[in-house]
């Protein structure tokens, strides 16, 4: 086959794009023949339209922004001529395993495991490639790129007994992410949250299984408590015909909390 004449990328803001197209166009010119099938084309030059999309088709997606982006995710992926995925991680080697050249790929898979066990991933970048009609035959293809970023965090989950997750971390792999602008931040107090499909099962099992008991509900009678649970059901309603994605009632003692709780 053909391999991959030239790749030109104009105005590459810093996002998964240069990374998806790395690994991409690294896979092509590997030294297996058979990983050389990713991209092909004719003599004509191929263009990544990195200009026309800039850096207001990178969409970065946070726990926050989650659900309202999913959409735009899977219309993006239905519609795209190929997709590539990027990960951003707090490792990638586990030491002293390192790549050799003789690996054979039982040797490649059980090195790619094991820092898959123990370091986490913070970053999801899917850049989803649209090939974009020609004016004429001799016009060498154009696509449009759309991305999105996702921080993704393991977030303890309120309530569960089990230890929180526990990952490894690279001093060298922090470093290279901080020196490309990543938010450790915004990855550690917005990241999404996730559980691995071995434990799903298991949680959902043990969240039954810790329900609070039905009881008789406590008769509010006290002016203040009376005034206390009206604000409370006000900003309820509020938040329910809004847009706003969370709410956040302030700070209660543990009487408040109780009758907020019962509320049906």
């Amino acid at each position: 086959p053909t391999s991959v004449q030239s790749v030109s990328t104009v105005g590459c803001h810093q996002s998964c794009i240069s990374g998806c197209m790395r690994r991409l166009f690294a896979q092509s010119s590997g030294r297996h023949s058979r990983c050389r099938t990713v991209l092909r084309t004719s003599s004509r030059r191929l263009s990544i339209m990195a200009a026309a999309v800039g850096p207001q088709e990178m969409t970065d997606v946070t726990r926050s922004s989650f659900q309202a982006t999913m959409p735009h995710i899977k219309e993006a992926l239905n519609n795209c001529s190929f997709f590539a995925i990027d990960c951003e991680m707090t490792g990638l080697f586990v030491e002293p395993s390192r790549e050799g050249f003789l690996d054979d790929p039982q040797d490649r898979y059980n090195r790619v495991r094991e820092a898959a066990a123990n370091f986490v991933v913070t970053q999801l970048g899917i850049s989803c490639f649209r090939l974009m009609p020609s004016v004429s035959a001799d016009e060498a293809p154009v696509y449009e790129a759309t991305t999105f970023n996702a921080y993704v965090f393991p977030v303890p989950i309120a309530g569960d007994t089990a230890p929180s997750r526990r990952f490894l971390s690279d001093a060298g792999s922090l470093h290279f992410l901080a020196g490309c602008g990543f938010d450790f931040n915004k990855w550690v107090n917005h990241g999404i949250g996730y559980v691995p499909a071995r434990e799903l099962e298991s949680k959902l099992k043990q969240a039954a299984q810790t329900a609070p008991e039905t009881r008789n509900p406590v008769a509010v009678e006290k002016p203040e408590d009376i005034a206390f649970v009206a604000d409370v059901r006000k900003q309820l309603g509020e938040w329910l015909s809004g847009s706003e994605p969370s709410l956040m009632l302030g700070k209660q003692n543990a009487y408040q909390r109780m009758l907020v709780y019962q509320e049906p």
